[in-house]
């Protein structure tokens, strides 16, 4: 990330609630924020302009049915953009087997509990400012 000018992160999710307050929760900070509703809305988004954090469901829902975009995503995102930093965000914790490929990974709230909302801001701080 360049000092200079703020850092990009795309925001994908299936849920519009996740990315409004994903997006909400960062809108304070010198970044600037992008989502996106499916893996190919995704795609195009990566590939028209640099990202330096993708914040990535792995399960979402297409015509009703469960898949996992996000992992394909993910493995997008390593082969064409290696230097894009990853925080996948997940309800299924079993979801990803192998968490080295990410640089961090956060467990969505069951209902009734409280999204830990500073601790993912500090978060995203932190992979965005550490040193290269």
């Amino acid at each position: 990330m360049c000092s200079e000018s703020l850092a990009s992160i795309l925001i994908v999710d299936d849920q519009k609630n996740w990315r409004k307050v994903l997006s909400l929760l960062l809108k304070n900070d010198p970044y600037k924020v992008i989502d996106a509703d499916s893996f190919e809305n995704a795609k195009n988004k990566l590939d028209s302009r640099y990202f330096d954090l993708v914040v990535l469901d792995v399960r979402m829902v297409d015509n009703d049915t469960f898949n996992v975009d996000g992992l394909a995503l993910l493995n997008y995102i390593r082969d064409n953009h290696p230097t894009t930093k990853t925080i996948i965000l997940t309800g299924y914790p079993d979801s990803v087997k192998d968490r080295s490929q990410v640089d961090a990974f956060i467990l969505k709230v069951p209902p009734g509990s409280t999204f830990d909302e500073q601790g993912f801001r500090n978060l995203v701080h932190r992979i965005l400012n550490k040193e290269k």
